[in-house]
């Protein structure tokens, strides 16, 4: 990846959200900071937010700190061949990449990678201005729903 144009290697910690005392919330403003700290501090430049939508005072952090950041929206088993569970998933999913899409620790944003798993279904990351990017437009459902969501072309 490219920031300000030089050549930049993402060393991306998973970061689950999980906090021991709130279990995904964290259960202070501080707590969200001082994670990006350690991460930072063990020599990771960003983390790949797993699964989960990060709360925006992460990302107020990340932003501040120079931590980037891969959204992941969570599928907790979703079926993507049904239709209806699709626009399920984008009606949730849809409003975070908004709300998000100015983040600038934000370099992307992936419906889920589990999503992917055992599947033949293409993924589609998003970045800012949201735009969907496909690895086979042609056999993915979710590229029409995400064409659909943000009035583009598959």
């Amino acid at each position: 990846v490219y920031l300000n144009n030089e050549p930049f290697y993402q060393r991306l910690v998973l970061d689950q959200g999980f906090y021991p005392d709130g279990i995904y919330t964290a259960p202070t403003d501080e707590a969200l900071r001082h994670d990006i700290e350690l991460s930072m501090a063990m020599g990771f430049n960003g983390a790949r937010l797993h699964e989960k939508v990060f709360e925006p005072r992460f990302l107020y952090h990340a932003d501040h700190l120079g931590y980037l950041c891969w959204g992941e929206m969570a599928n907790w088993g979703l079926d993507h061949s049904e239709d209806a569970a699709l626009a399920d998933f984008l009606n949730d999913w849809i409003p975070e990449v908004k709300r998000d899409y100015s983040a600038p620790s934000i370099i992307g944003d992936i419906t889920s990678a589990s999503l992917l798993k055992n599947s033949s279904a293409s993924p589609i990351a998003l970045s800012a201005p949201a735009q969907a990017s496909v690895a086979n437009p042609a056999d993915s459902h979710l590229t029409t729903f995400a064409a659909r969501a943000f009035s583009i072309s598959p």
